[in-house]
Parts: structure tokens; sequence; C-alpha cells
């Protein structure tokens, strides 16, 4: 039976980012969003998602697609939302939706660049 997988290692998008934020005035969200019952994270490592592994080994032929969840205990506003959302769902979808020979890191990074 094809499932739709979410594991929570790289797609539940509440995980607070391991690495500090690249724009200071956001060090205050950085410390207050995420759930922190989750180890820390960084981009690289939810980029690294292998959806065919999800299942375990022989199972990648039930991988019907990639879902990524976010719970909203400690997101107050849009801009909460959007501070865990973007980058991370990005590598979600890139991962998902991509060859895994091309989905590398450095791909990636290519790609999040068009959108500055």
């Amino acid at each position: 039976m094809p499932v739709i997988v979410s594991p929570l290692s790289h797609c539940y998008l509440d995980v607070p980012y391991a690495e500090p934020s690249a724009d200071l005035g956001q060090a205050e969200r950085q410390g207050r969003v995420g759930q922190r019952v989750y180890s820390l994270k960084t981009i690289v490592e939810f980029v690294r998602l292998e959806p065919a592994e999800a299942l375990g080994p022989g199972r990648a032929a039930h991988v019907a697609g990639v879902e990524a969840a976010i719970w909203a205990e400690t997101i107050s506003d849009f801009d909460d939302l959007c501070f865990l959302l973007l980058l991370r769902l990005a590598g979600v979808a890139h991962k998902g939706w991509s060859d895994p020979q091309v989905a590398t890191w450095t791909d990636h990074q290519d790609r999040l660049a068009r959108h500055r």
C-alpha cells in the first residue's frame, strides 16, 4: 500500500533551529518558537531527508509522497509561522519532488538563492 511519509526527524517544521539566524532581529523569536521537546536541527540536516528510506530498507516503492507538519503551540503570529516554515518547507518539497541523485545540499542552496 503506498503511503505518505512524514518522519519527525525531517518533516516536523516546528523543530527549533540549531544555527543562529542571519537576522539578529530574530534572536528573540528563535528562542521562543518551536517545540523544545525536539532536538535542534540545522537547515542542512532538514535537507538530508531521504523519503525512500523513511519506511526502511526495501520499501522505497511504497513511498507515495512526503508531508510536512507543524504544531502551532508556540506560534503567535504570521511572522512566527514564516520563521519556522521558510527554508525548511522548501527543503522538504525539494527532496519530495526531486530525483535523489540531483537533490543535494548544493543544488538546494542554488535554488534557494533565487528566492532572495
